[in-house]
């Protein structure tokens, strides 16, 4: 089947929209009882037509001001607009408030149907064409076309259609995000819950796996209906019936939205650009009014405007996405006040001087090439593509993934920001280096520390170290890293502190016992000292306080295995052979079970490995020591 075109009417209430579906259709559009009793349409109305090799879905709206809220759910995504005018009565209120509403959600196919024109005689009828015509430019509909109709004079019907072969159905690209609008819910025998509405953007198939907005109800498509047709996939701008299961009709109201894939967030503040239409209309920050969004209908309030650009804050939490239009009923009598766009569907912190640098560079309306530059550049730190692509339910266009480093399946940065961070990589293993100037290379792990105290993400910092390596900005080699060029700075004081530390190594036995030393410098700087010589595998920390160099360890290692290779140790022979006290010989042995060479055996220990580990030292005395 081919893609419908969706036509909605509009029009003041008894200028016969409902009469002008039937005529075309032979459906009935009104559905309830007080509809048909009262001949007024109350709800929103649906029928279809094939004709000519082409299909027709109309959605027929109340015309009494009353139900503008029913009017205004049905017509948030349609192709065209039959815009009725009775001839004996012309271009009357609520006429005018349609077609604000429909020019600001951007309808620009326009068929005006000047119905009922056997009530008035041609000198009436030139008058009226010329009214209309008037009205036409200043609503910027020039182009439309107009045809007289009337449901007695079969001849009109023709006319009617052959306006209607002229209508195009909107382009859009399926591949986005999907949404469809619920307008009606109701449970079918032997099928269960149904949900129409209108898709408004992107494409469904049967057997898809749903959510239902705001209320986050998961189900599963069983079946789509288009025309009461079963058919395996719907795009864009179709009238639809969807059969779920695993959902409860009950659970569904009209204004809730269904979704396939990406979907947005539902979020109760949100930034908008208003074009408002009555300039004595300024709602104070406590005043509530509707908001028409598609087929919802939702309280809000305006927590602040500054020029075009308001943030406002719903009852209720929605799922917007970017660039969505709507409009703003309020004031008594209840009229139209103002349409707005989503410039950002999900404030966060929403009070002005938090907002305001989000202003200074807006995007253009309505554009989403424009918008998602605009997102890129107000994203100061890392960002996330899936959220991103969230908040507008569009993929990133490729001139602006061009633009972007990324990290990893989601996180990017500009490159203008991943410059930034390059610099202030390097300005961060400056500081490291001033914190500890006797290293050479740094510990990679406390730089990456210092990195992510400061909240940098792991692929960003991984990223960047890559970068900077490739570069030669700095030097990385396993564990350590530095910035390239660096040499450490061993002042006098350092040095005089490193001979006093690393004296007690030419006595016998070669064991630095700490409390002893600590006493001979700055508390600060021996303790750096010694965290480079132990974190270099120049000293062995036996215990916090007694240290052996790693070339004494290492002779030690050879001995002991050459003696007691799969034999028995005990500690008093360790004492005798390197003239230990037992308070160095027991932290050796513990340090040997770590190493894997011995095995506690009741009270001795067992020589277990197979040949003799070598700890490698990666660090050599400068040469004043």
């Amino acid at each position: 089947m081919n893609a419908p075109v969706l036509v909605a009417t509009a029009g003041h209430v008894d200028h016969g929209k409902s009469t002008l579906v039937r005529v075309l259709t032979g459906m009935d559009p009104d559905r309830w009882a007080e509809e048909k009793r009262r001949g007024v349409t109350i709800d929103l109305g649906y029928a279809h037509l094939d004709w000519n090799g082409r299909s027709y879905s109309f959605i027929d709206v109340p015309g009494h001001e009353k139900f503008i809220h029913n009017m205004l759910a049905g017509v948030g995504s349609i192709d065209a607009v039959l815009m009725v005018i009775a001839a004996d009565e012309s271009i009357m209120p609520q006429t005018r408030e349609h077609a604000l509403a429909l020019r600001y959600l951007g309808v620009d196919q326009v068929i005006v149907a000047l119905t009922k024109i056997d009530l008035v005689d041609e000198d009436l009828t030139a008058l009226l064409h010329e009214e209309v015509d008037e009205w036409l430019a200043e609503c910027g509909w020039s182009q439309s076309i107009k045809v007289g109709f009337s449901a007695k004079r079969a001849e009109t019907r023709d006319q009617v259609l052959a306006a209607l072969a002229t209508l195009s159905k909107k382009g859009a690209d399926p591949k986005t995000g999907f949404r469809l609008s619920v307008d009606r819910v109701f449970t079918q025998p032997g099928a269960g819950s149904v949900v129409t509405g209108t898709v408004d953007r992107g494409s469904i198939c049967a057997g898809q796996e749903v959510c239902a907005l705001p209320a986050g109800i998961s189900g599963r498509v069983r079946q789509l209906q288009l025309h009461g047709v079963a058919v395996e996939e719907v795009g864009p701008h179709s009238r639809l019936a969807i059969n779920l299961t695993g959902v409860h009709y009950r659970r569904l109201h009209r204004g809730d939205a269904v979704f396939t894939g990406r979907r947005p967030q539902p979020a109760a503040k949100a930034l908008v650009r208003l074009t408002v239409f009555d300039d004595q209309w300024e709602p104070g920050p406590k005043h509530e009014f509707h908001i028409h969004h598609l087929a919802a209908r939702r309280l809000a309030r305006m927590l602040w405007r500054q020029g075009d650009f308001a943030a406002l804050e719903l009852r209720d939490p929605y799922p917007f996405w970017a660039m969505d239009r709507g409009l703003i009923r309020d004031g008594s009598p209840v009229a139209i006040r103002a349409g707005f766009e989503v410039t950002h569907p999900n404030l966060r912190r929403a009070k002005l001087r938090q907002v305001k640098p989000l202003l200074e560079r807006p995007p253009a309306s309505g554009d989403l090439a424009d918008w998602q530059r605009w997102a890129l550049s107000i994203q100061s730190g890392v960002g996330d593509l899936e959220e991103l692509e969230i908040l507008c339910g569009e993929s990133l266009l490729p001139q602006w993934r061009e633009t972007l480093v990324t990290l990893d399946g989601r996180a990017y940065v500009t490159r203008e920001t991943w410059a930034v961070y390059e610099k202030d990589l390097l300005r961060g293993l400056e500081a490291c280096h001033r914190e500890t100037p006797i290293y050479d290379f740094l510990p990679l792990r406390r730089v990456q520390s210092f990195f992510l105290d400061r909240k940098w993400p792991r692929p960003l910092l991984d990223k960047l170290f890559a970068a900077a390596a490739t570069a030669g900005s700095i030097e990385a080699s396993g564990d350590r890293v530095k910035l390239a060029g660096h040499r450490p700075d061993w002042s006098p004081a350092r040095m005089a502190l490193l001979r006093t530390l690393l004296k007690p190594l030419s006595a016998s036995p070669p064991v630095i016992d700490l409390r002893l030393v600590r006493d001979a410098g700055r508390k600060d700087d021996l303790a750096m000292v010694e965290g480079l010589l132990v974190w270099e595998r120049y000293l062995v920390n036996l215990t916090p306080d007694l240290l052996i160099s790693t070339d004494a360890l290492n002779r030690m290692i050879r001995e002991l295995h050459a003696r007691f290779a799969g034999g028995e140790l005990a500690v008093s022979e360790l004492k005798d052979m390197f003239s230990f006290t037992r308070k160095t010989a027991i932290p050796l042995l513990e340090h040997l079970d770590k190493l894997g060479c011995t095995q506690r055996t009741g009270e001795g220990r067992r020589w277990i490995a197979s040949k003799p580990p070598r700890i490698e030292c990666r660090w050599t005395p400068p040469d004043q020591a």
